[in-house]
């Protein structure tokens, strides 16, 4: 059912080509109108926004919470309106929707 949207037709052909985890990879074909995942997550980690380049305070506590419940030092970026957190060694673990109150542009500067 998630695999519609990309140009893979196995997760197992996926996980060989990509550095995430299953549950990684599977949140981004579900959540993301991709046509090749692999090259979203790489395109996300490398021009994703880092929590500290965001200036609203409400933001950036949401973002601390986020990484705050994700595992140990945790690297979050920021990539349209979602939020994907990688591990220290730079695999995907989860993509989060943003909620829409943080959609407005004039909290994501």
């Amino acid at each position: 059912v998630y695999l519609t949207c990309c140009l893979y037709t196995d997760i197992s052909t996926l996980l060989e080509n990509c550095n995430a985890t299953k549950h990684g990879l599977e949140r981004v074909i579900q959540r993301s109108n991709c046509k090749d995942a692999v090259a979203y997550i790489d395109r996300a980690y490398r021009n994703g926004k880092k929590p500290n380049t965001f200036t609203h305070p409400k933001f950036r506590k949401y973002l601390q919470k986020v990484a705050s419940r994700s595992c140990i030092d945790a690297e979050l970026r920021v990539f349209g309106n979602q939020i994907f957190v990688f591990s220290p060694t730079a695999e995907l673990i989860t993509v989060l929707d943003i909620p829409d109150t943080y959609g407005i542009h004039k909290y994501r500067k």
